[in-house]
């Protein structure tokens, strides 16, 4: 029995690509999401919702800096997913 090769041509290349990045996209977005209601309920249960006042929460904090690495993360994804549909 001869083994299956599989040569990929860059077309496939390309849709798997961005099919993965779509999937972490939404995956991020979902993330994200989850990051918001974490802060708000850190906000509610301090019931101090100024990220300047000196009490607030250091765990909104890490989360709000979360929050702002994964959508800066998004903004790259999104712009590599752009250019691997335009091309």
């Amino acid at each position: 029995m001869k083994p299956f090769i599989y040569f990929e041509t860059p077309r496939n290349t390309v849709s798997r690509e961005a099919a993965q990045i779509s999937t972490m996209l939404a995956d991020m977005e979902k993330a994200v999401r989850a990051l918001d209601q974490e802060i708000a309920s850190e906000e509610a249960r301090t019931r101090i919702n100024d990220p300047a006042h000196f009490a607030y929460p250091v765990a909104a904090r890490s989360f709000m800096t979360r929050r702002a690495n994964l959508k800066e993360s998004m903004a790259v994804l999104a712009s590599r997913l752009s250019a691997l549909t335009e091309a």
